[in-house]
């Protein structure tokens, strides 16, 4: 036990010391609500393909490897970056929430009648030289639902194709986040994964996009090369791209420095100095709430007898955590500090008034609310974590100590972590991660409650929750939907079934004559491989 303690008290003094160096300089501001630049993904219609922008190839690393590029098969959107280039998508998403049809010509909403038409563009081909039609989109959502994603689908009642390019969508209730999600459903050839299967589909992705997998080096490497009979004309300008697998931030910003790679996402503020004092180089990343990485963190509420089924206790315990200088130690300035889960930009985020409760940091008023509650001596609990959140959590127990919060580190594999957390169930408080990724937040406000059923008690312990959800989805009108989530994020922000920490945006860079990839531009998952060049 003194062993124990003294590491806390070491771990404290450390991330003090750690605070301190960067008291000196202003926290990296929150993304704005309006950025700047609000530019939209062209049309491919509307394309002016060029010819003196042909040739060239570029490396892009990655830190995420997935083993399998079958769309239904994919279990993180990070994935999705290197998959663009083969597998394309429906719709590309924009700064502003819209969306701009890609391989659907046009989208149909009818509120009235809870349907969804799509209208696909004619002609075009799959790698293999199969036909992307109606057909091949039903049998994608087939294939989704099948695999239990019917939520990446917007879960239809039926679907059926009406002509070669025309599939509609029946609902049970009108939803308005639906044209946001289908339009990233990802589309590969429903030929070439019957005739070779799943298996061989995994590394060998047949899709309607610019590029074909010249090599597939599980672990190592993707290498794409450009199609002569890709469906826009002139397009690609690059003839290759090479994804190289690199974990570490320190060996990718190495290998950018010296050349050997065209982008670089920095993910701590040291490695965003180093860049930016480079020449020939130049920031492409918005910063768009969308692309806001989120650390968050829940607590169980979801038992009677623990201490954070109490909503003081989880107040008290927001309000024992330093947000906005753990956020600026613990990513080199790259973080700022959130009071609520919904991130800047996105629909439902609270802005500052009377009805809103911001938890500034407050120790002695943490005590008392635990106090309060029951607790003057506090009590003690378990912190789980993954081993990339480490950091993370040595800093949440050095303040879970300070009000009285005896919380012991359990660290364990992604495996086991998602088994306790969503199977068994855990006693205290688990940190988790990621990013809403879209403007509207229906999606990924659904999805948490079964991930995170086991702590928090769901909609069960939480009933108001799925009301305004529900309320949130049925909305129709941008200043209604933005009302609706409104409300949801009055609740979360009140009753705090999670709990946001902080928000990263990770400014990605590449070299100067790279143009047009749009690379970590509206959101952080998709660009546009077949527009982007390297200008001579």
């Amino acid at each position: 036990m003194k062993v124990r303690v003294l590491t806390i008290i070491l771990a404290l003094c450390m991330l003090i010391g750690l605070m301190a160096g960067c008291a000196e300089s202003d926290p990296t501001p929150s993304p704005s609500a309006d950025p700047q630049n609000t530019g939209s993904i062209a049309d491919p219609s509307d394309n002016s393909q060029k010819e003196d922008r042909k040739g060239g190839e570029i490396t892009i690393p990655t830190s995420m490897f997935i083993s399998s590029m079958v769309p239904w098969e994919v279990t993180a959107k990070g994935g999705w970056v290197t998959m663009e280039p083969a597998i394309e998508h429906l719709g590309r998403l924009n700064l502003d929430g819209s969306v701009t049809p890609f391989l659907a010509e046009e989208f149909i909403e009818d509120a009235e009648n809870n349907t969804l038409t799509i209208k696909l563009r004619e002609g075009i081909k799959f790698s293999d030289g199969s036909d992307f039609n109606a057909d091949v989109l039903v049998w994608t959502l087939e294939q989704f639902i099948a695999s239990g994603k019917d939520a990446e689908v917007c879960s239809p009642s039926k679907f059926e194709a009406t002509d070669e390019y025309t599939v509609v969508m029946y609902f049970d209730s009108y939803a308005n986040d639906r044209l946001e999600t289908l339009s990233q459903v990802h589309i590969m050839s429903q030929k070439a994964f019957e005739e070779n299967g799943g298996e061989w589909a995994a590394t060998n992705p047949i899709g309607t996009g610019a590029f074909v997998v010249e090599s597939y080096e599980l672990g190592h490497s993707i290498v794409y090369a450009a199609r002569d009979d890709y469906w826009q004309d002139g397009l690609p300008y690059l003839d290759k791209i090479t994804f190289m697998l690199m974990t570490d931030t320190n060996t990718q910003l190495t290998a950018f420095i010296n050349g050997e790679l065209d982008i670089f996402s920095a993910s701590t503020g040291a490695h965003m100095a180093q860049v930016e004092a480079l020449t020939g180089v130049k920031k492409i990343s918005s910063e768009s709430g969308i692309r806001a990485t989120q650390q968050y963190f829940l607590v169980n509420s979801a038992d009677e007898n623990s201490p954070f089924s109490d909503v003081r206790v989880r107040r008290a315990f927001y309000m024992g955590l330093d947000r906005d200088s753990s956020a600026v130690a613990l990513t080199e300035g790259l973080g700022y500090g959130v009071d609520q889960y919904i991130s800047v930009g996105i629909y439902g985020h609270l802005e500052d008034d009377e009805l809103y409760s911001t938890y500034d940091y407050d120790v002695e008023a943490a005590k008392a609310l635990l106090a309060e509650a029951g607790y003057p001596d506090g009590f003690s609990c378990e912190l789980l974590t993954r081993p990339q959140s480490d950091k993370q959590a040595v800093a949440m127990q050095s303040y879970a100590v300070a009000i009285g919060i005896d919380a012991e580190i359990r660290t364990m594999e992604l495996n086991q972590f998602n088994t306790v957390t969503k199977e068994e169930g855990f006693s205290g408080i688990a940190i988790g991660g990621g990013g809403i990724g879209a403007m509207n937040p229906g999606l990924s406000l659904s999805r948490l409650v079964p991930r995170w059923e086991k702590a928090t008690g769901g909609y069960d312990k939480f009933p108001e929750w799925k009301t305004l959800l529900d309320d949130a989805a049925l909305a129709v009108g941008q200043e209604n939907i933005e009302t609706a989530y409104k409300a949801v994020g009055y609740f979360l922000n009140e009753q705090l079934p999670v709990m946001g920490w902080y928000d990263q945006l990770t400014p990605a860079y590449a070299k100067e004559e790279l143009q047009d990839s749009n690379y970590q531009w509206a959101e952080a998952y998709s660009w546009t491989p077949e527009m982007a060049y390297l200008a001579k």
